[in-house]
């Protein structure tokens, strides 16, 4: 999720980090990448979230990276 929005130019509104101005439609369409790129069945984790710093802290909360996840993910 985190490349998908690098490339879609709107990690800086998920990641304060960097410390910059992030405005409101940026923040829009960074959420709009984040929920459109779930499956349908985890949109109840999502749906009452507010902004995309929100969605951005369920997400690494509902699904953490860590080594033993991705080698699981991978078989």
């Amino acid at each position: 999720m985190r490349m998908i929005l690098i490339r879609e130019e709107s990690w800086c509104a998920v990641n304060h980090e960097t410390g910059e101005a992030v405005s409101g439609d940026l923040k829009l369409r960074a959420l709009a990448t984040i929920c459109l790129s779930l499956e349908s069945y985890k949109y109840r984790l999502f749906q009452d979230v507010a902004d995309s710093a929100e969605a951005w802290s369920k997400l690494a909360t509902a699904f953490p990276d860590t080594q033993l996840m991705r080698t699981i993910g991978f078989f």
